[in-house]
């Protein structure tokens, strides 16, 4: 999704960068809208200048996505009571032995 994304935030970025420029100097290139960044990006820096700072931003995400998948899985798994193996204590008990409520057997 990263890579999908990328070009849209390095407009953005170059955008807040030149409007960052014109507070400080008068003197700074004014850029007025998407397509004017657009053009000015595609003129300084070619098409790959679109995807400047992906692979940096791609070694911050990919952990951050792991981590932030992983948690969601192993709370997921707590809640429904269920293991990576598949069978939920409680089923578990509620099947052993064709007692069906899983309480001791008498």
């Amino acid at each position: 999704m990263t890579a999908t994304i990328r070009p849209s935030t390095t407009r953005a970025g170059v955008e807040q960068v030149a409007a960052a420029a014109m507070s400080a100097a008068a003197s700074a290139p004014r850029l007025n809208g998407i397509i004017d960044a657009v053009k000015s990006i595609h003129r300084e820096y070619g098409v790959l200048g679109f995807f400047r700072g992906f692979y940096p931003r791609l070694i911050v995400t990919t952990p951050s996505v792991a981590i932030s998948w992983t948690a969601y899985e192993t709370a997921k798994s707590a809640l429904e009571g269920t293991s990576d193996f598949g069978a939920s204590p409680t089923r578990q008990r509620c099947t052993a032995g064709g007692r069906g409520a899983g309480g001791p057997a008498g």
